[in-house]
């Protein structure tokens, strides 16, 4: 959330369409995935191949954070000085919870997100702007009466709070949304499946003239069983010294 941010309303809430070019190739997927989505490069996104009647392999699938160098913190830049660049932190999140759907037996729903974050260090000065590298994630049903829900929608959120005249970002996939005040969404919703993952390759959001002072991240879901439908949301937040 920017403390002042000078972006015109038209350019809130709107989709984007025409994604930037990000360095690197799409990972390989795993045994048991089918891709709905690919921009190389940019995002990769995949759901259970449907033939496949179990959830144990996919189901115990939890984003890991990368082994790196001991300056890296998790969840943390207290590490992090504007005088003794580099920053770099992983930021990650799950949420569970479980329900009973309608008609079917309980089971546990969850959201999970990693990314490694790198923050431009203007030495002396400020941080003026946080890279995510490597965001991947997912939502999930993992319940087995009903198999699937109905729905899986998955939503990653990339967020920062600065201190300035307003915000750029690039490497963001198509159908990324701007909500302003340094805040992306890239979502997608698929029916009659349990999982939806993706995979970003990079993203960007700078502070234009100003500087950034909190790193964010959040990874959503929501499940449709007929009519009724549930949330697992995921927050994750790393203040900047």
């Amino acid at each position: 959330m920017a403390v002042l941010a000078l972006v015109a309303p038209a350019l809130l809430a709107t989709t984007l369409s025409q994604p930037a070019s990000a360095e690197g190739a799409d990972p390989a997927t795993g045994p048991g995935t089918v891709v709905i989505k690919s921009e190389p490069g940019v995002v990769t996104v995949t759901i259970p191949d449907p033939s496949v009647k179990t959830k144990s392999q996919a189901a115990s699938t939890v984003p890991t954070q990368p082994q790196l160098a001991a300056y890296v913190g998790n969840n943390s830049a207290s590490h992090c000085s504007i005088n003794v660049p580099p920053c770099k932190f992983n930021i990650f999140k799950t949420s569970s919870r479980t329900i009973t759907p309608p008609g079917g037996s309980s089971g546990a729903l969850q959201s999970s997100g990693t990314a490694l974050v790198d923050v431009y260090t203007v030495t002396g000065c400020c941080f003026t702007k946080a890279d995510y590298y490597n965001t991947n994630s997912y939502s999930q049903w993992g319940g087995t009466s009903p198999f699937n829900a109905s729905s899986v929608k998955h939503e990653d959120i990339w967020d920062i709070d600065y201190l300035g005249v307003g915000f750029s970002f690039g490497g963001s996939p198509s159908g990324t949304i701007n909500l302003g005040s340094g805040r992306l969404s890239y979502s997608n919703t698929r029916s009659n499946t349990w999982r939806v993952d993706h995979s970003v390759q990079h993203i960007y959001i700078a502070a234009k003239a100003g500087r950034v002072t909190k790193v964010k991240y959040e990874a959503h879901g929501s499940y449709g069983f007929g009519s009724t439908f549930y949330t697992t949301d995921a927050y994750s937040s790393v203040a900047l010294p």
